[in-house]
């Protein structure tokens, strides 16, 4: 079932830097949405930070493999979710 509050860890995906945003995939996320989550450059490093001032930076510091923990929202869009407080990991 759906948890805003729940971590999941995944995968950048079908990222594409200047339209800034893409996909995250997870296994553990798929079982529970049945699908990618979607990610936007305004939501990456923003840990009760300002988005307003993170969207307006040109290019994001994410690209295609990196890994990611997120959390997951479907407030914004029902049936359709996306991803929140966006954190980079370190690789393996």
């Amino acid at each position: 079932p759906h948890d805003p509050s729940r971590r999941f860890v995944g995968t950048i995906t079908k990222w594409d830097d200047d339209a800034g945003f893409g996909f995250i995939s997870s296994w553990d996320a798929y079982k529970v949405y049945g699908k990618d989550v979607f990610v936007h450059k305004a939501q990456i490093g923003l840990i009760g930070g300002s988005s307003a001032m993170y969207a307006k930076r040109k290019r994001s510091e994410i690209r295609n493999g990196d890994t990611v923990s997120y959390t997951v929202d479907l407030a914004e869009n029902p049936g359709k979710p996306r991803a929140y407080n966006v954190e980079k990991l370190a690789a393996p």
